[in-house]
C-alpha cells in the first residue's frame, strides 16, 4: 500500500500562508513538501491532544475559585460592594488587575444575556453559574493580584479581610511548593498566566511550539513538554483527584506522546510500517508503544490493512 501523496501547488499558496510554513522550514527537518505539510499537520494534532488538558485546567480553576468565594461571600461575590481591594480610593483610578476582573464579569453578564436571547428567546436575568461560565480566563489570572490579599480598615475602624489568603487553601487543595501565602499567590498568578497565554496559541491555531530561541525540533519538543508540565502542575494544585482521573484516561500520556520527534516523523510519513506476521513480533511492538517509550507504532498484517498502535502506560 503506497503512502506517497502528491500535494497540489495551491495547498501551500492558497490554504496555508508562506509565512506560516516558513517557520516550520526554519526549525524542523524538511526534505520535501510531504515533510513540510506533515509537520504542519502534526502541530494541529498536538493541539488536539493538549486542548482537553487546557479545558480541564480552566474549568477546574474557575469552579474552584467560584465555589470557595461563593461559600464565604454569597452569589455575585464579584460585585463592587463585596469584592474589595487594598488600595481602594474613590479619587484614584482602579488598579489594572481589579479593573480586568470587574470588566470581565460585566462582559460575561452581557454575553450570558445574549446567549439566553439567541438560544431560548429569554429576557430573564442570567444566573450566577451562567455568568461565571462566560468569564474569560484572564479573570482567573488577575483575581490572584496582590490587591486582593490582606485586609482593609474602614473609616469606622472595622477591619475587613480580603479574599486572599483565607480562601487559598480551599481553591488549591494540592501540595503547595512553598509555605508563604503571599509568595504562593504570586506563584499561581504567574502559573495561570503561562497556561492562559499557551491556551490562546492553541485556540488561535498558532504554531504552539514557537518561542524566541527555538531553532531546532528537539528544542521545540522540550518547550512543549514544559508547557504540558505547567498545565499538569496547575491541575494538580487545584485538585490532585481530578489530575488522577485525567491520568487514568491517558490524557497526559497522549499529550506527551504527541509532543515527540517520533510523532513528527509519523506525520511526515517517515516512521516506517511494521509488518506483523507473528505473536512474537506483535509483542515486541507492544513494548515499543508501551511504558517508557510511549510512542505510536504503525503496523499492518500480512495483507494491506494498517493500524496505529498506541498504548499508554
Amino acid at each position: 500500500m503506497s503512502r506517497i501523496v502528491v500535494y497540489p501547488a495551491h495547498i501551500k499558496t492558497d490554504l496555508i500562508t508562506h509565512g506560516r510554513l516558513q517557520s516550520y522550514l526554519n526549525t524542523f527537518q524538511v526534505n520535501d513538501d510531504r515533510d513540510l505539510l506533515g509537520v504542519y499537520l502534526w502541530n494541529k494534532h498536538i493541539c488536539s491532544t493538549i486542548y482537553p488538558l487546557l479545558a480541564a485546567a480552566e474549568i477546574s480553576l474557575r469552579n474552584s475559585i467560584d465555589s470557595a468565594l461563593t461559600k464565604k461571600m454569597g452569589n455575585a461575590w464579584w460585585t463592587g460592594a463585596k469584592l474589595q481591594f487594598s488600595s481602594y480610593n474613590p479619587t484614584q483610578p482602579t488598579p489594572h488587575s481589579v479593573k480586568v476582573v470587574k470588566d470581565n464579569f460585566q462582559k460575561a453578564f452581557h454575553q450570558a444575556k445574549r446567549d439566553m436571547r439567541s438560544r431560548y428567546n429569554s429576557h430573564a436575568k442570567p444566573s450566577h453559574s451562567q455568568i461565571v461560565a462566560n468569564t474569560d480566563l484572564s479573570t482567573w489570572e488577575h483575581i490572584f493580584d496582590g490587591e486582593f490579599f490582606g485586609q482593609v480598615t474602614k473609616p469606622n475602624g472595622v477591619v475587613t479581610p480580603l479574599i486572599w489568603p483565607s480562601n487559598l487553601g480551599s481553591v488549591f487543595r494540592g501540595t503547595w511548593p512553598m509555605t508563604s501565602t503571599s509568595n504562593f499567590l504570586h506563584y499561581v498568578k504567574d502559573l495561570v498566566k503561562t497556561v492562559r497565554e499557551f491556551r490562546n496559541r492553541v485556540s488561535h491555531n498558532e504554531p504552539i511550539w514557537k518561542k524566541y530561541g527555538i531553532t531546532n525540533e528537539q528544542q521545540a519538543i522540550t518547550y512543549l513538554h514544559e508547557k504540558i508540565s505547567k498545565i499538569d502542575e496547575l491541575i494538580t494544585l487545584i485538585c490532585p483527584q481530578k489530575r488522577a482521573i485525567l491520568a487514568q484516561q491517558n490524557l497526559f500520556e497522549n499529550a506527551y506522546r504527541a509532543a515527540s520527534i517520533a510523532e513528527i516523523r509519523r506525520f511526515q510519513g517517515r516512521e516506517g510500517i511494521h509488518k506483523v506476521t507473528s505473536i512474537r513480533k506483535f509483542r515486541k511492538l507492544l513494548k515499543e508503544s508501551h511504558g517508557v517509550e510511549n510512542k505510536s507504532v504503525m503496523i499492518k498484517n500480512g495483507k494491506s490493512s494498517i493500524a496505529i498502535l498506541t498504548l499508554a502506560p
